[in-house]
């Protein structure tokens, strides 16, 4: 006795043409969702780290000078070109005795404005930290407010107002502050510069 095979059926020799096109058309898709879902994830992780490097920047630039100036003993406010500067003498002592900060479009070559510090004694050397971002002010970045409640509306020379904004990929960040020397201003800032 032999035993015979039996014949196939033509649906069970392979792939018909429209199962093979829903097959490539849900593989598709599926592929599609899974590029949109990675470069959406890749897009958000790029903005959370430029306001991450930016806030980091515009906190350490702000907090920097406002501990220069809570331990001044002198202060001056003034321009270089298009560019603000805050120079202060401090009691500090040290590298940190002679410090200045910077606002301005021409701190740093590749960058449009930046915001500079630096801690030294001589000549003004912008060598120090930068905010690699550019920065942007709508008026002065610094200046000197009139204490609340003076009807003369002098400026107050021992505080000192800031504001600025770091440009990220997603919003600009706005920094601001106020900070009042704790000392009279009895020091001398060309020991410094």
């Amino acid at each position: 006795m032999s035993a015979t095979v039996a014949p196939a059926h033509p649906d069970d020799r392979g792939l018909s043409l429209i199962e093979l096109i829903v097959v490539v058309v849900l593989v598709g898709t599926l592929s599609g969702v899974i590029v949109m879902i990675l470069v959406n994830s890749w897009n958000t992780q790029k903005d959370v780290n430029s306001t991450t490097t930016a806030t980091n920047a515009g906190q350490v630039f702000g907090s920097s000078l406002e501990r220069a100036v809570r331990n001044a003993d002198a202060i001056v406010i003034e321009s270089i070109g298009t560019d603000s500067v805050v120079r202060v003498h401090t009691i500090l002592g040290g590298q940190q005795t002679c410090q200045a900060f910077r606002i301005g479009p021409g701190l740093h070559e590749k960058v449009g404005g930046a915001a500079t510090l630096v801690s030294s004694s001589g000549s003004l050397t912008w060598r120090g930290p930068f905010i690699p971002n550019n920065v942007s002010t709508s008026g002065a970045p610094f200046s000197h407010p009139a204490p609340p409640g003076d009807p003369t509306g002098t400026p107050d020379p021992r505080t000192i107002d800031y504001a600025f904004e770091i440009e990220t990929d997603v919003s600009p960040i706005h920094f601001s502050g106020s900070v009042s020397a704790r000392n009279a201003l009895t020091g001398d800032i060309s020991t410094c510069y």
